[in-house]
């Protein structure tokens, strides 16, 4: 795209006093990944730091950028391949002048609107300001539902504080904080009794299994566990995407049945499953410590740090002797991304981001035509509404139009 200089002048300044149209925000978008001369945003932002009255020159730019950098790296690094051309990648560039132009660039491609940080504000991210449309969907927030033992369900999110249900001499109690814990009053056979936590389409939810272990739930996850763990084994079982956080119990490992088609045993350690059944795949990710995982018959691995099981997603265990593939150095930023806020956008075509869409905003996508062949690099912040994901496609050349609670691709 090639627009004058006081064209670009003028948007900037429009996005800079918070003025800019919907439609103004998508031309400066495009031009900013497609820029070759930086003179007009070096020009810009110089101005505003040197205004010695200016909102903007109160803002920690080391801050705010080692907060951007570190969860935004490479956010707008596109690749756009097809089938006739090799694609072309828009790099982060990383001079320290250009800092605060990558800051600008980042915060304008997900239609953030820049509030000044203070000097002791210690939060880098600022708050989204999402682009007004006719229809927009709201973004996933924390909600579960913990079905008991006898079937009662219980919309954990809303509950009030307290005690809320008894299991066998085990009371589940809701505190202050919103987190639920199991209390043990005694001995008892409370191994029978099995509870289940589960997310919806745009939920979340993090809480504490009876043993002390971690659990965070992605959306349309769930876990089963016993409301006491005794023996030598602590067994759950999983669907969808769930990352743990397990409390180490000398002589009592923790066995994670993920929906009947694999298993991973730990003794203490942090990992990742995500194993939703429309995704090719189920991968276990290992942050620290030690886990096998296991496949068909005795195929198993050990898993070392940074390393990760790939499994094809069949409807049972696979029937094959070699099953599990083993990735070594995989980034675990991006594969822990979502339970920091993020959607990991990294290499990831078209279908695959689309999916995290259809559970994080509850929304059905349909296709219509050929769709582009386009790879995208990097993050994005999970809390916007949909239209400002929408405007961030259009802005990159996808054509999106929402009917309904239905995400058209064409």
């Amino acid at each position: 795209m090639t627009l004058s200089n006081e064209r670009i002048t003028y948007l900037l300044e429009r996005y800079t006093d918070r003025t800019a149209t919907v439609p103004e925000l998508q031309e400066l978008t495009v031009w900013l990944a497609q820029r070759e001369d930086d003179a007009p945003l070096h020009s810009h932002l110089q101005a505003l730091i040197e205004q010695p009255e200016a909102t903007l020159q109160q803002v920690n730019w080391d801050q705010l950028y080692a907060g951007i950098e570190e969860q935004m790296t490479g956010q707008l690094e596109q690749t756009a391949v097809t089938s006739d051309t090799p694609g072309r990648i828009v790099p982060l560039r990383r001079n320290r002048f250009l800092r605060y132009a990558a800051a600008i660039l980042l915060l304008v491609a997900v239609g953030v609107t820049w509030f000044a940080i203070q000097r002791n504000q210690t939060d880098t991210r600022q708050p989204l300001v999402n682009i007004p449309g006719k229809t927009d969907i709201l973004p996933g927030s924390d909600k579960a539902i913990l079905t008991l033992a006898d079937g009662s369900i219980i919309p954990v999110d809303s509950a009030v504080d307290g005690q809320l249900a008894q299991q066998g001499n085990v009371s589940i109690v809701k505190l202050t904080d919103g987190q639920i814990v199991y209390q043990p009053g005694g001995a008892s056979n409370n191994m029978a009794l099995l509870n289940t936590m589960s997310t919806p389409r745009r939920g979340q939810y993090q809480f504490v299994l009876p043993d002390g272990t971690k659990v965070w739930l992605n959306a349309a996850s769930s876990i089963s566990y016993p409301v006491a763990f005794a023996g030598n084994e602590r067994n759950v079982r999983i669907t969808g995407e769930v990352y743990f956080e397990v409390a180490k119990r000398p002589g009592q490992s923790f066995v994670v049945d993920i929906d009947g088609k694999s298993t991973v045993e730990v003794l203490g350690t942090f990992f990742n499953v995500n194993a939703y059944s429309n995704e090719p795949a189920i991968r276990t990710t290992l942050l620290t410590g030690s886990i096998r995982v296991t496949g068909a018959g005795s195929d198993n691995e050990i898993l070392k740090p940074g390393q990760q099981a790939v499994m094809a997603n069949t409807g049972n265990k696979q029937t094959s002797s070699k099953s599990i593939s083993v990735l070594s150095g995989v980034d675990l930023n991006r594969v822990v991304a979502w339970k920091n806020g993020m959607f990991d956008f990294e290499n990831a075509d078209i279908h695959t981001i689309m999916h995290q869409l259809e559970r994080w905003y509850d929304i059905e996508v349909k296709y219509q035509g050929k769709v582009p062949d386009m790879v995208f690099k990097g993050e994005m912040y999970r809390n916007v509404n949909l239209s400002t994901m929408i405007e961030f496609f259009k802005g990159n050349g996808l054509h999106v139009r929402l009917e309904g609670k239905t995400l058209i691709v064409e």
